[in-house]
């Protein structure tokens, strides 16, 4: 019906350049207008304006007010809804004085030219909103509604960033500062959905060319803290360490030691390090982290919770359960105001809450809390993502426990199919699920396979984290008790005294894993 309203008649799909830039927890970041971020829809129809953080009342049936958590389809449906408002527009930008814009237009200024105007990183500096529309117009004067393809709300947002960074590429050129930001937006993208090669690829492409075209310090920093996340994500610690730690030196000397940015690098960096065993290394950054959030962002943000959830992590690997409990109840609270309860980082401190519960007996709690976790992640994420094969480890743990072997072995084996193909073979996690699986068969009295898995998830481990890490101790243990068994004490008591002392050193004497190591140890030698 040609008379119906614009909005009603045409649907299109728009590249999202970063309203709401999503992250390896799936939640949003950025803000609208923000610069280096393309937000034509907040920008004044008679100039350019000051970014701002809100929607305007422009938008036809506009989506909720944003929020923190907005999910793919909502971030889709957002841009969609955003740019139909802006050809809504057209019938009264036509009749206001823009004659001059169309008349440009008719010479054949070309389309590249008008959205390369609209892509300007500061705000001051793009074309107004009416000209938008104007191009939108001479698509459909030129090639008709089959210029906008149908949007498809079941859609990855995947492919809306892969095309959004491909326009930037080709309007902007490769060292272009747009092209530089829609590329870790895609970067951003690819982590969420576990594609963390493709995402190093691309990220250390873009740390190449800032470096070579001589770019901001901030910017190469910047750069290298997403870097140095992605090699977390792929195991490969030594490498995240040198990003984090660069990019914190740049920060540090940049905007001060109390800036929110020195904090989110802090944050991360402990992550890293708690993952390689440093633990009292890791919670002091938490702590300076915590302290500079709380002081700028105030007690209940999301990234407040964040850093509670992994301090607590910390508290749990030495040995602190009580105080673990305490930081990841304290933490749940926060997730569940601010994102609601069908959030990703909601699901992870459940399942992180859930592994505390385990080790204080308490199963049944600690199950459920793993299920509902499980339930969202797989809404979210879909079933061959890595939290998910991490959620399903762990409730192969419970089963386990339960004497429940055939259904902590069908999770643990669902588990390592993911992460096999998600992280490949040589990742520390797939060495958890592997001796996880050896567990199972020295239940059974399968000495022999267990070692097996035994075997091969302490040579992945010692090479992704180093023959001194807690997580290499822990598996010769088990390697010792298997021994016990098969009444080799003399390859028990080597096993079990170089898992000792690799303990002692990661975790103290006081710790109840090494206290446990070390009752193995005196049964052996008597």
């Amino acid at each position: 019906d040609s008379r119906a309203p614009l909005i009603k008649r045409l649907h299109c799909l728009v590249c999202d350049f970063g309203l709401a830039a999503v992250n390896i927890e799936g939640s949003a970041t950025g803000r609208g207008g923000t610069p280096g971020f393309w937000a034509p829809e907040l920008i004044p129809i008679d100039g350019s304006g000051s970014p701002v953080s809100y929607w305007t009342g422009e938008c036809s049936d506009p989506p909720p007010s944003c929020r923190s958590n907005i999910t793919d389809k909502a971030d889709t449906w957002m841009w969609a809804t955003t740019m139909l408002s802006t050809l809504n527009r057209l019938e009264t930008m036509r009749t206001q004085g823009y004659s001059a814009f169309m008349s440009a237009l008719g010479r054949g200024d070309g389309l590249d030219r008008l959205l390369s105007n609209c892509l300007k990183p500061q705000p001051q500096d793009r074309l107004p909103i009416s000209i938008v529309s104007l191009t939108m117009q001479r698509l459909i004067r030129d090639k008709g509604a089959d210029a906008f393809k149908p949007m498809d709300e079941d859609k990855s947002v995947m492919e809306y960033a892969k095309a959004g960074h491909q326009l930037c590429l080709e309007l902007m050129g490769e060292d272009d500062p747009q092209s530089w930001a829609s590329t870790e937006r895609l970067v951003r993208v690819l982590r969420t959905h576990g594609e963390y090669k493709d995402a190093e690829t691309l990220c250390s492409r873009v740390l190449e060319r800032k470096i070579m075209t001589e770019a901001e310090p901030s910017s190469i920093a910047r750069t290298q803290r997403q870097l140095g996340g992605i090699l977390d994500d792929l195991g490969r610690y030594d490498g995240a360490v040198k990003c984090y730690k660069g990019a914190l030196e740049v920060q540090v000397r940049t905007l001060g030691a109390n800036h929110i940015d020195v904090a989110s690098t802090k944050d991360s960096l402990g992550v890293t390090l708690w993952r390689q065993g440093k633990f009292q290394e890791s919670l002091e950054l938490y702590n300076d982290a915590l302290q500079v959030r709380e002081s700028v962002l105030g007690s209940e943000h999301v990234l407040v919770a964040k850093t509670i959830v992994n301090r607590a992590n910390v508290y749990f690997r030495q040995g602190q359960f009580m105080r673990a409990l305490a930081d990841y109840s304290r933490a749940l609270e926060i997730e569940k105001r601010t994102l609601g309860e069908e959030h990703v980082l909601v699901a992870k401190t459940k399942n992180n809450m859930g592994e505390a519960l385990r080790i204080e007996g308490k199963y049944d709690e600690a199950l459920q809390l793993y299920q509902e976790s499980l339930n969202v992640l797989v809404k979210v994420l879909g079933n061959q993502h890595v939290l998910v094969a991490n959620t399903k480890n762990n409730i192969a743990g419970i089963y386990l426990k339960q004497n429940k072997s055939d259904q902590a072995l069908q999770c643990y084996l669902e588990s390592l199919d993911v992460k096999l193909k998600v992280l490949g073979p040589e990742h520390a996690d797939v060495a958890n699920t592997i001796e996880n699986i050896g567990v199972i068969f020295a239940q059974q009295g399968k000495h022999d396979l267990s070692l097996e898995k035994f075997e091969e998830a302490l040579r992945i481990r010692s090479t992704a984290l180093g023959g001194d890490h807690v997580d290499a101790s822990a598996t010769q243990y088990k390697m010792a008790l298997v021994y016990e068994e098969k009444q080799d004490f003399k390859t028990a008591l080597q096993l079990c005294e170089q898992a000792l002392a690799k303990a002692t050193r990661a975790m103290g004497p006081d710790h109840p894993e090494v206290q446990k190591r070390r009752g193995v140890r005196d049964r052996l030698q008597v």
